[in-house]
């Protein structure tokens, strides 16, 4: 016997399972992790997680699982690279993981647009989530390591890895969109 859900309540469930399923995917992303030399922020896999859900599920739902997943991690769930939780909040990458809330707000809105649905459109949305990443991470950072470090220990570190992953998250997500409603292309608009 199958229970049928009327459209309103299958669509609700879907979106709390689409927000709760990419905050775990964030969780997750946190732990494929790499520390540098000469920095106490690690690269993650997290901010790839973050800017594609906010070019592939939008401004309202990207933003709900980051809030999520932050929250996880502020109530102790062990969430952040490196088996960290709340007292992330409180050290060098704080910041960092902060910045996820306008990222997700901000590229969502912006992917919307019909310049943001190409490969370079797609791309251009990746690299500004991940300088606004590094900006917001590296003022946090400052405060750790003195303003004259910011540069070379919260954004040089990161520059080419961002790069390298705007490239990836840009023609994954053009791709997962074009495949799912034809809504990306291989041009510009």
């Amino acid at each position: 016997m199958s229970i049928a859900l009327p459209y309103q309540q299958s669509l609700r469930l879907r979106t709390v399972m689409t927000v709760v399923g990419t905050a775990i995917a964030m969780a997750v992303a946190a732990n494929i992790s790499m520390r540098l030399p000469n920095t106490p922020v690690p690269v993650t896999g997290q901010t790839v997680v973050v800017i594609a859900a906010a070019i592939l599920l939008g401004r309202a739902r990207s933003t709900a699982a980051v809030t999520a997943y932050l929250t996880a991690g502020a109530l102790g769930a062990p969430v952040f690279a490196n088996g960290m939780s709340t007292m992330a909040f409180a050290g060098p990458t704080a910041g960092y993981l902060l910045s996820f809330l306008p990222v997700a707000w901000l590229v969502g809105t912006l992917a919307r647009q019909s310049w943001a649905k190409s490969v370079p459109g797609t791309v251009g949305l990746a690299v500004l989530g991940h300088a606004v990443i590094l900006a917001l991470g590296s003022t946090t950072l400052a405060l750790f390591v003195g303003a004259s470090s910011m540069w070379t220990m919260g954004i040089a570190p990161f520059m080419l890895g961002s790069l390298v992953k705007s490239l990836i998250v840009g023609l994954l997500a053009c791709s997962f969109r074009s495949t799912l409603t034809g809504d990306c292309s291989y041009g510009s608009r």
